[in-house]
């Protein structure tokens, strides 16, 4: 995930296009993700290498929705269509750098459960319209993915299996939609990740290895992305549990180059050291996953 390791690489044109050279000199990687890159020179040096090499890449709206304060879920009718339409003028620029998934996001968490579930429904509307436009060709497959409840995030979208309801939901009009599950929020949302990622099967086009701290007391409390390990929540051995459970149910077999990412934010690490321990922590959990 370049934008966990590089965080403000959009900012600075030929900023992305270096770390994707930078982390593609570790040949244990076969897939990328980004945030969004505004440069359109660099969008297609980095497309023109994710063609060359074949490698999947996954261009995530995040910090589009985020900064803009764009909103898939509100109620507001000014401003849903207003952040609909700016999604969907962004799919040309995924096409532009060779994406295969295009990543979205619900909006923040309505007070009520009765508000959420009506939120929800607008959410679905939404990625609707959005995959529609995306089913166009050049196409791209449309991502949703599921954040915590009411730990951190607090987003309207929260559950796995409400993930895969919007996507069993949109896929009756239009295929080219999947959820991505992340462990972090799973945990946060009291969710055991291998059952979901079981029941998610069907559905699922992405998975994400991201720790989380659950504890008030310390400053990195929540979803902030700490390698693996104490204090938080998830360590080498749970990765490899979710492995074992990946491995039982299809997810991972010789025929699914599954897209797997390990999600850590760099902070006063270097790269090399977070590519590094990601890598460890991958290979030395397969290692008990098979053992």
């Amino acid at each position: 995930m370049l934008s966990n390791i590089w965080q403000q690489s959009r900012l600075t044109e030929g900023a992305t296009l270096e770390a994707l050279e930078f982390a593609l000199g570790y040949e244990f990687f076969e897939g990328i993700q980004t945030v969004d890159v505004p440069h359109a020179k660099e969008r297609q040096s980095i497309g023109r290498i994710i063609a060359e090499r074949d490698i999947p890449l996954t261009y995530c709206m995040a910090r589009v929705l985020n900064l803009n304060g764009l909103d898939l879920s509100s109620a507001d009718k000014a401003l849903r269509p207003r952040s609909v339409a700016e999604i969907i003028a962004r799919l040309d620029d995924g096409r532009e750098i060779n994406a295969s998934l295009f990543h979205v996001l619900s909006g923040p968490k309505p007070e009520s459960e009765e508000e959420r579930a009506e939120a929800l429904k607008r959410l679905t509307d939404s990625v609707a319209s959005i995959t529609e436009a995306a089913a166009e060709d050049p196409k791209l497959t449309i991502m949703i993915e599921p954040l915590d409840l009411g730990y951190h995030k607090k987003m309207t979208l929260g559950y796995a299996r409400e993930g895969v309801e919007i996507v069993k939901a949109v896929r009756q009009s239009y295929p080219n939609i999947g959820v991505g599950l992340d462990t972090a929020h799973m945990i946060l949302n009291g969710e055991d990740s291998s059952k979901e990622l079981r029941a998610s099967l069907e559905q699922m086009v992405e998975f994400h290895f991201c720790n989380c701290i659950m504890d008030p007391s310390n400053p990195l409390d929540g979803d902030n992305h700490v390698i693996f390990g104490e204090p938080g929540e998830l360590d080498v051995d749970g990765i490899a549990e979710v492995m074992r459970a990946a491995v039982d149910c299809g997810f991972f077999n010789p025929e699914n180059r599954a897209r797997i990412f390990c999600e850590i934010i760099r902070r006063d690490e270097t790269p090399e050291f977070i590519i590094e321990h990601q890598q460890k922590a991958l290979e030395d959990a397969w290692a008990l996953a098979n053992s």
